[in-house]
C-alpha cells in the first residue's frame, strides 16, 4: 500500500501532514511507537526544508511518498530547495553543556537514531531523502 502527500513550503502545512500520518497509522494498524518515530522525523525534516531550503518567497511543493511493505515503511521526501545532504551534518557533541552547543544538528541526529535507514541523493534538481522504518 502506498500514499502520497503534497504540501507547500509553509510551516502551518506540516500540521496537515501529521494529521494524514495519524489517519494512515490507524488505517494500516501501525504501532504508536512507529507513528511517533515517523512523525517526529518528518516534522523535523519538513521544518528544516521549509525554513532553510528555499532562497525565494515563491510557492514550492514538497512531495512525500509513503509505502507500507510487509516488514517496513519507506518514506521518500522530494523538494526542489537548495541542495542539502542531511547525512553530511555532523552529530552534535554531547560532551559540552547545553548553553555551549551551537544551534542546529540535533534534529537530524534524532532522525538518524529513530529511523532504521536514511539515504540522500540529488537528482534532476531535487533533494530526495529516503527514510526506512522497520516494523519489527
Amino acid at each position: 500500500m502506498s500514499e502520497e502527500i503534497t504540501l507547500g513550503n509553509s510551516l502551518p502545512e506540516i500540521r496537515n501532514v501529521m494529521q494524514r500520518l495519524e489517519e494512515l497509522a490507524e488505517k494500516w494498524h501501525l504501532d504508536n511507537r512507529i507513528l511517533f518515530d515517523i512523525s517526529l522525523s518528518l516534522d523535523e525534516l519538513l521544518t528544516n526544508i521549509i525554513s532553510y531550503g528555499y532562497q525565494d518567497d515563491t510557492a514550492h511543493q514538497i512531495r512525500i511518498g509513503i509505502e507500507l511493505k510487509a516488514d517496513q515503511i519507506i518514506i521518500v521526501l522530494q523538494d526542489d530547495g537548495r541542495e542539502f545532504n542531511p547525512l553530511s551534518a555532523k552529530s552534535p557533541d554531547f560532551r559540552t553543556g547545553l548553553n555551549e552547543k551551537p544551534i542546529g544538528g540535533l534534529g537530524i541526529h534524532l532522525v538518524r537514531k529513530m529511523m532504521d535507514g536514511v539515504d540522500y541523493r540529488r537528482e534532476a534538481g531535487l533533494n530526495i531523502l529516503t527514510l526506512t522504518k522497520n516494523l519489527d
